[in-house]
């Protein structure tokens, strides 16, 4: 059997004549390819090996705890009065709606470069009322403990049967002191 140079040839009687024959190309001069340097290519030094410049505003990094965020956009439905209420809930700080107390633990919200989403970590309880035998007291029902996704409610939902609660943002800055009324 003849082998021409740079054909890969395979034997059809494989387990008589065993592996594949490989036959290469005959040696030839290699070209040099013309690569350019780091500095011919970005036209000067690298930018991680630029001096800054005097007088040039120094370049600040936001840190982990700079853009974590400090509140939870909400939005509530009572489902008695048909009300929908828009309201901030600040990190680790209880929030009243209605009869419910809503305490965001954590909020995060992707980089715009990336699928839009946010999510947050809630912890919700029913303040109502128990008509006990010894006294009227009240009492604190945890009704939901969970994560929340902005982009698709249902999927981690509150089930109470007067109150709707979900994300629609997080905040990096602490919500704004206001009358209340929305």
């Amino acid at each position: 059997m003849k082998i021409k140079p740079g054909i890969v040839a395979l034997s059809l009687l494989w387990p008589v004549a065993g592996w594949a024959q490989v036959a290469f190309p005959p040696n030839e001069p290699t070209q040099s390819l013309d690569v350019p340097s780091l500095e011919e290519e970005l036209g000067g030094v690298a930018p991680w090996l630029q001096v800054p410049q005097a007088g040039a505003p120094p370049v600040t990094v936001e840190t982990e705890e700079e853009r974590r965020a400090k509140t939870v956009r909400l939005n509530g439905l009572d489902k008695i009065t048909g009300r929908i209420m828009s309201f901030d809930a600040p990190v680790d700080v209880p929030t009243q709606f209605g009869a419910l107390q809503i305490t965001a633990r954590t909020c995060h919200k992707r980089p715009p470069e990336e699928t839009p989403e946010t999510s947050a970590y809630l912890e919700i309880a029913d303040f109502g009322t128990a008509a006990s035998a010894a006294n009227g007291a009240v009492y604190r029902q945890p009704v939901f403990s969970g994560w929340m996704f902005a982009s698709s409610p249902a999927l981690s939902a509150l089930e109470h049967p007067v109150y709707d609660v979900w994300v629609i943002d997080c905040r990096t800055s602490q919500p704004s002191q206001g009358s209340g009324s929305e």
